[in-house]
């Protein structure tokens, strides 16, 4: 008998959010203003970019740890 292939993963998302739209929206409006469409991918791509510049921060520093002064 032919052995089963493994079920592969669904390849997960590159722009997956990191951030909930849910609480970005009760913050802004806690703040007094209205949350505009845009502005949960907005503020996704803004974690991205912090991420992204905190692990090449890491690495130049010769480390694999992130560490919150990276950010």
């Amino acid at each position: 008998m032919a052995k089963k292939k493994k079920a592969k993963k669904p390849a997960k998302k590159a722009d997956e959010p990191l951030v909930l739209t849910s609480r970005i929206k009760k913050l802004i409006n806690s703040l007094g203003c209205k949350t505009s469409g845009d502005v949960p991918d907005a503020v996704n791509q803004v974690v991205v970019d912090a991420i992204k510049k905190a692990v090449a921060r890491t690495k130049a520093n010769k480390r694999s740890t992130v560490r919150a002064a990276d950010l």
